[in-house]
C-alpha cells in the first residue's frame, strides 16, 4: 500500500467531516479517489479524528519537502480541524478561544460608539421618524424585484460584472458560471465550485431580492468574489505550482474567513468605492425617470468613469445595465 503525503492525508481528514457534518467541505475538486476512500471507511468518531489530526500537525511540521509557505497553511488548517473535531466530540471550548482556532484571529468587542455614530447617520438619511427598522425595510422595498424577474437582473449584472473582471484579472477562458434559483435553503446566494473552472451559482428564490444588494451578491458569489478566487488558486496554485492541499475548501478554517473576506470586498474589488458608492446611490424611482441621454447623466459618467479610472466597461456601465433591467422589470409587471 502506497504511503499517503501529509497533503493527501490533509485532504481525506477534511473530507471525513463532511460525513459527521454535511457541508462542512464547501467545495472539493480534486483526486475523486479521496472521496472513494473516505466514503468507504467505517463512519468517522470525532475523537478520532482529533487524534489525527494532532498526529498530522506533527508531520505538517518535520516534512522538510514542504515550502514555509505551504507548512504554514496546513498547520494552520489542522489546528481548525483538531478544533472542530473536539467540539464535535463534546468538548468545553470558549468562543473567543474557539474563534481562535478556527480562523487564527484575536476578537475584541467593537465600540459602540462607532454604531451610535452609523445609526444617527442613518436617522439623517432615511425618510420619515421614528426607528431605524422599518424605516430601513421601507428603502429596501423601494428597491424589489419581483420574484419572476430575478433571473433576468442577476443575468444582467453578472454579465456586466464579468466583463470588467477578466478585462482586470485574468481567468481562464473556459471558465463558467451557471446561475439557477433555489429554495428552502437558509442563505440568499450560494457558490458550488465544481472544479475545472465552473461553478454553480444559486440565488435564493423564497427570499425578497433587491435592486441594491443584487449586485454585492453576484460579486460576492461569482465576479470577482467566490468564482474568481476559486478559478485562481485552481490555475496558479493546484495547477501551475502542484498545491493540491487548495483543492478542498473547509468551512471553519483560516481559509474560509479569507474567502468571505474578500467576496465581501469584491464588488468595490471590481468597480472600485466611488463606484460602489454610485450604485448605492442609484434609486429604481430615479432610474424610470431618466433615459440616461441627459446632460447631467453624461456628467455622472464622466464622474464614474474618472473615479474607477475606467472607461468601458466601468462602473457606470454596471449600473446603467441594471437601470435598464429595472426599467424593464417594471414595465413588465406594470
Amino acid at each position: 500500500m502506497t504511503e499517503l503525503s501529509v497533503t493527501d492525508r490533509y485532504l481525506r481528514l477534511g473530507l471525513r467531516f463532511d460525513r459527521i457534518e454535511s457541508g462542512f467541505v464547501d467545495a472539493y475538486f480534486g483526486d475523486p479517489g479521496h472521496r472513494r476512500a473516505v466514503e468507504a471507511e467505517d463512519a468517522p468518531e470525532p475523537a478520532r479524528l482529533a487524534a489525527q489530526a494532532r498526529e498530522l500537525a506533527r508531520d505538517v511540521a518535520a516534512d522538510a519537502a514542504l515550502s514555509p509557505q505551504r507548512r504554514e497553511f496546513l498547520a494552520g488548517h489542522v489546528a481548525a480541524l483538531e478544533c472542530s473535531a473536539r467540539k464535535f466530540d463534546g468538548a468545553p471550548i470558549g468562543f473567543v478561544d474557539e474563534v481562535k482556532a478556527y480562523f487564527d484571529v484575536d476578537i475584541a468587542m467593537g465600540d459602540r460608539a462607532e454604531y451610535d455614530v452609523a445609526h444617527a447617520r442613518l436617522d439623517e438619511l432615511l425618510p420619515g421618524t421614528g426607528p431605524l427598522q422599518p424605516r430601513m425595510q421601507a428603502q429596501r422595498e423601494r428597491f424589489a424585484v419581483p420574484a419572476e424577474r430575478v433571473p433576468e437582473v442577476v443575468d444582467a449584472l453578472a454579465g456586466a460584472l464579468r466583463d470588467v473582471v477578466r478585462e482586470r484579472y485574468p481567468l481562464p477562458e473556459a471558465e463558467t458560471v451557471a446561475f439557477e434559483i433555489e429554495h428552502d435553503k437558509p442563505w440568499s446566494g450560494f457558490n458550488y465550485y465544481v472544479g475545472d473552472y465552473r461553478s454553480r451559482v444559486a440565488v435564493n428564490g423564497d427570499l425578497p431580492q433587491y435592486l441594491s444588494s443584487l449586485p454585492h451578491l453576484i460579486a460576492h458569489e461569482a465576479y470577482p468574489g467566490h468564482h474568481t478566487e476559486h478559478c485562481r488558486k485552481e490555475q496558479l496554485l493546484v495547477r501551475g505550482e502542484q498545491q493540491p492541499e487548495q483543492t478542498v475548501f473547509l468551512v471553519n478554517t483560516p481559509q474560509c474567513l479569507m474567502a468571505e473576506g474578500l467576496a465581501d470586498h469584491a464588488l468595490g474589488a471590481a468597480i472600485g468605492p466611488a463606484g460602489a458608492a454610485g450604485r448605492r446611490r442609484s434609486t429604481p424611482t430615479s432610474a424610470s425617470r431618466s433615459t440616461g441621454n441627459s446632460p447631467s447623466a453624461s456628467r455622472r459618467h464622466r464622474r464614474a468613469c474618472s473615479a474607477c479610472g475606467r472607461t468601458r466597461p466601468c462602473c457606470y456601465t454596471i449600473a446603467a445595465r441594471a437601470r435598464t433591467t429595472w426599467r424593464r422589470t417594471c414595465s413588465a409587471g406594470a
